[in-house]
């Protein structure tokens, strides 16, 4: 699963237990996100934000962390990512052929 979150200030707050059954295969991707504000969290699931920096995040992820920069004591409990990302395959469009014009 993988909940794609847009803007460039994002974050968590409180946590978010509907999901822990899911974590390991469960990706919150910040693609935009720069500025991440974690505070008394806990999130459940691998957290995507290559462009951020988290700065003195507090709390707990149950999964991995993947970001710019951190600076902080956030405890990261590992519960490596297992799920499936899907891929496209570039498919190269068949030849065509048509009647000369005249």
């Amino acid at each position: 699963v993988i909940i794609n979150v847009a803007g460039t200030s994002c974050g968590f707050s409180g946590s978010i237990e509907s999901v822990s059954s899911i974590r390991n295969r469960l990706i919150w991707n910040f693609y935009q996100c720069t500025t991440m504000n974690a505070q008394n969290v806990g999130i459940h699931g691998s957290v995507l934000a290559p462009l951020a920096h988290f700065d003195n995040p507090q709390g707990q992820v149950n999964g991995q962390v993947f970001a710019k920069s951190w600076n902080g004591k956030m405890q990261i409990n590992l519960a490596p990512f297992t799920g499936c990302v899907p891929t496209s395959t570039p498919t190269t469009p068949a030849p065509t052929t048509s009647a000369p014009t005249t």
